[in-house]
């Protein structure tokens, strides 16, 4: 999955984290933790954890299970009607 993110997206997303996180936050050991960060939209991902848990810090609940986050599209996967065209499996 992620082995088609080219050097250069890979750095913008970075980028990106490091930009939408606090600054003493370790993006690199984040991304370590859950690779799928790479593809995720962090604002949405952020956004998200402010409505689902409200009256929690997102970063923290980020911080606390960086792979129970995401959903399959912040992390760049197909919905599972997108697999088999949306035949539902017999």
């Amino acid at each position: 999955m992620l082995v088609d993110l080219s050097p250069a997206q890979v750095s913008a997303q970075l980028a990106a984290l490091q930009a939408a996180l606090p600054p003493n936050i370790d993006v690199e050991r984040l991304v370590a933790a859950e690779p799928m960060l790479l593809r995720a939209d962090i604002q949405k991902v952020l956004a998200e954890l402010r409505r689902l848990v409200p009256g929690k810090d997102p970063v923290s609940v980020l911080l606390a299970d960086p792979s129970g986050v995401l959903d399959m599209q912040s992390a760049g996967l197909k919905a599972s009607l997108e697999i088999d065209e949306g035949i539902p499996a017999a």
